[in-house]
């Protein structure tokens, strides 16, 4: 035979009322512009922040709307990682030109 559940009057259950206002999320729009170099037609280096970690990002960009846009291709390095690179570039180079 099923239960039946009794229903209270008692509000308890919805929870605690949270009074935070929301923060507005600045759109792409509103960041500042970052520092960024150009390495190729649509492909650029750019220093930004990501979970309070500055990296430097090589990614390529597509255009839509008249604006250049981040794509999914592309690498973000943190400031150790980015040095590592810059300490074998020279090896690098020599692999390539071989």
């Amino acid at each position: 035979m099923p239960k039946h559940r009794s229903k209270s009057s008692s509000s308890s259950d919805s929870g605690p009322e949270d009074r935070t206002p929301v923060k507005k999320v600045k759109e792409a729009d509103e960041k500042p512009e970052e520092k960024r170099w150009q390495i190729d037609k649509m492909r650029f280096v750019t220093i930004n922040e990501f979970r309070g970690v500055r990296r430097a990002d090589i990614r390529e960009y597509y255009e839509r709307d008249g604006k250049t846009c981040p794509g999914k291709k592309g690498i973000s390095l943190t400031l150790p990682q980015f040095e590592k690179l810059g300490d074998a570039f020279e090896e690098i180079k020599k692999a390539l030109a071989n």
